[in-house]
């Protein structure tokens, strides 16, 4: 049976997978991520997986890897209190959840090409947010004013973005 056989990988495919896997789960883990930024590459380029077959398949990934981390820092740390952000929190995910599901509905009609080049343009974007953050003093942020209608708009508009760019990546917006 060869590496492309139906029934999986076979031996030094599986050991570069499951190496591959957690180098992603450590790099992912210390940055503050998921891993599917760095799996979706790795899935498509490397294992030759379809471009839409790696972004579904880096969701179900993805949604494993999230219920692990949840569950692992709840063992870490108490829940926060968050009551005082409940418009907040409820405006983000509501703007990530129309989004998605707006983002899947597109992903199924882009060719494999635009998807290759939107893939990659999402994956430059966010390789350069991480490294603005990188070179930022430490401690700095931008909050918004306590101006109720103006956090909850945020909430939204941050809430789209979120949604969207995880529906055409394969990550839950929690990543």
């Amino acid at each position: 049976m060869s590496d492309s056989d139906p029934q999986g990988p076979k031996g030094p495919l599986r050991a570069r997978a499951f190496g591959l896997g957690g180098a992603i789960g450590v790099l992912g883990g210390l940055i503050g991520l998921g891993g599917a930024e760095f799996r979706l590459p790795v899935l498509h380029g490397l294992f030759a997986f379809p471009i839409h077959q790696a972004v579904r398949f880096n969701l179900l990934i993805s949604l494993a890897t999230v219920i692990v981390s949840l569950a692992a820092r709840f063992a870490f740390a108490s829940f926060p209190a968050l009551g005082p952000l409940t418009g907040e929190i409820l405006a983000v995910a509501a703007g990530a959840v129309a989004a998605a599901w707006f983002g899947t509905g597109l992903l199924g009609r882009l060719s494999e090409r635009s998807l290759i080049l939107l893939v990659s343009g999402l994956l430059a974007g966010i390789a350069a947010l991480l490294l603005v953050e990188a070179v930022l003093p430490v401690g700095f942020s931008v909050g918004l004013p306590d101006v109720a209608p103006l956090r909850i708009a945020t909430g939204i508009a941050a809430g789209v973005a979120i949604g969207m760019v995880s529906s055409l990546l394969g990550w839950p917006a929690a990543s």
